[in-house]
């Protein structure tokens, strides 16, 4: 998907704002294990997530 030369701008800012979110309050919620989960699936398609 990220290789795609029109959307996958697109889908890389998607995860980069999903991170985001999960700095809010989420009660229980795990965001920890979310987080590692957009990580790796950012990586795996060639992307720095801490960019």
């Amino acid at each position: 998907m990220l290789d795609d030369g029109v959307l996958g701008d697109e889908w890389a800012k998607i995860g980069g704002a999903l991170r985001g979110l999960l700095n809010g309050e989420t009660g229980r919620f795990d965001c920890g294990t979310l987080d590692r989960l957009f990580c790796e699936t950012l990586r795996s398609e060639g992307l720095d997530p801490d960019q």
